[in-house]
């Protein structure tokens, strides 16, 4: 962006009494991104260069209130948010809040991306159909017979596909969604049960690398300079809404003491796993407050504005863009009415 258009846009932009938290997850460029979570490392450094230009970036524990800021926040706690995403925070003198599922530190992978890796990576599956009693439900799954062996060259025809948004281009891709809809809803033993059995049946390794977590160590240097502030994510990225109360208290005030211990900060910020309106509860809102944050996230695709609950504060889904498209985006997501769509 030129300098002339900068300076139009932050006069623009500080004549709106709004700001913007932006959410990412993964900084990277994989075969497929089935649930949009991955923005690539080249346009990330391009929108974080178009961010430091326009002045407008901001702690997310300064953005309410703060009239056209933009803080950055990113979820779950990839591995890449460290070698990826952190050197060009860095470069770029760009604060963010990195929301961390403390029961992933140091395993292979989240379970979606399992599923993912498992459904939509494989080269063969059985012929068998899969059956799984999930919550008094049958769910029967059955693949067509062409879509038993996929090749790399059949992966790529779907690349653009993306589960919350399109149909399901194969059969695969169905049970990839129809499975993923019903593990969201249970808690962390009972889902990690069921993966295990289609882990089973489709003669699957547990070894997923490339979309890691970060490991303790990892963690640490993330949050060391001060330029990353630590968030909680919960232990186990289950649903809350769908856990007991007990199990929610445990879930809000367990990775804060964790993440306290593990990194020295004072860990003030939350985002509840999901993000919707139906994920959490009012009785959530509570639990986090008196677990001693002092703010949470949502993935409410819309504006900041003054009178936002601090614990309720809604953030944008960043999709995959090029700077100069970036910048044309972000105008709009200051226009009163309007919702970026979420995964």
């Amino acid at each position: 962006m030129i300098p002339g258009a900068l300076r139009r846009f932050r006069s623009w932009n500080n004549s709106r009494n709004a700001s913007l938290i932006l959410m990412y997850h993964r900084i990277d460029d994989p075969p497929i991104d089935p649930w949009n979570l991955c923005v690539t490392p080249a346009n990330f450094a391009g929108q974080m260069e178009w961010l430091d230009q326009s002045g407008l970036a901001c702690p997310l524990a300064a953005v309410r209130g703060n009239a056209g800021k933009i803080a950055v926040t990113f979820d779950d706690g990839y591995a890449d948010n460290l070698y990826s995403a952190k050197p060009v925070l860095a470069k770029e003198g760009i604060p963010a809040t990195v929301f961390v599922v403390i029961g992933a530190v140091g395993t292979n992978g989240f379970w979606w991306d399992e599923l993912e890796q498992i459904l939509l990576h494989s080269p063969s599956l059985p012929a068998s159909g899969l059956t799984l009693q999930i919550d008094g439900d049958q769910i029967r799954c059955q693949l067509d017979e062409q879509d038993l062996r996929f090749t790399p060259e059949r992966l790529a025809e779907s690349k653009a596909w993306i589960a919350w948004r399109d149909s399901p281009p194969t059969t695969r891709h169905s049970t990839f969604r129809a499975l993923w809809e019903k593990l969201r809803e249970l808690p962390h033993e009972v889902r990690a049960r069921h993966l295990a059995t289609i882990r089973e049946w489709a003669n699957s390794a547990d070894q997923r690398t490339k979309f890691r977590p970060m490991n303790a160590d990892e963690l640490v240097s993330l949050a060391a300079g001060g330029l990353v502030e630590i968030g909680a994510h919960t232990v186990t990225h289950s649903r809350l809404s769908a856990l007991s109360p007990e199990q929610q208290q445990q879930e809000v005030s367990q990775s804060r003491r964790w993440l306290i211990d593990h990194t020295g900060q004072a860990v003030r910020s939350f985002s509840f796993p999901f993000g919707g309106a139906s994920d959490y509860s009012a009785a959530t809102v509570d639990w986090v407050r008196s677990a001693g944050y002092a703010r949470a996230c949502t993935t409410a695709g819309h504006a900041v504005n003054p009178s936002s609950d601090p614990y309720q504060l809604p953030r944008i889904h960043v999709p995959n863009l090029p700077a100069d498209q970036f910048s044309a985006w972000i105008s709009q997501q200051f226009e009163p009415g309007s919702s970026a769509q979420t995964p």
